[in-house]
């Protein structure tokens, strides 16, 4: 009984973060697609993860054709516009 209690506690915990995660992707990406600036996010392997409605509308490339691709092979295929960019960290 103990061990459920603790599985059922734990499997709320799961749920309350997975909400909050969720909640503030969506207004990550709500504010991202309002802004006048392109933005692209790559992760560290360079699996491009999201691009905003700005990025798409300068650049030409649609969201379905970056985003799970790896930067490298996009650059490679042409089908990135420079704007700006960043030093990584």
């Amino acid at each position: 009984e103990e061990q459920r209690n603790y599985f059922s506690k734990l499997d709320k915990m799961i749920q309350h973060f997975e909400h909050h995660l969720f909640t503030e992707y969506i207004d990550f990406e709500e504010i991202c697609d309002n802004l006048p600036d392109a933005i692209y996010v790559a992760s560290s392997d360079g699996t491009t993860i999201y691009v905003n409605d700005t990025y798409t509308k300068l650049s030409g490339i649609t969201k379905a054709e970056v985003i799970g691709e790896n930067v490298h092979q996009i650059n490679r295929e042409k089908k990135l516009t420079p704007m700006v960019s960043f030093p990584p960290f």
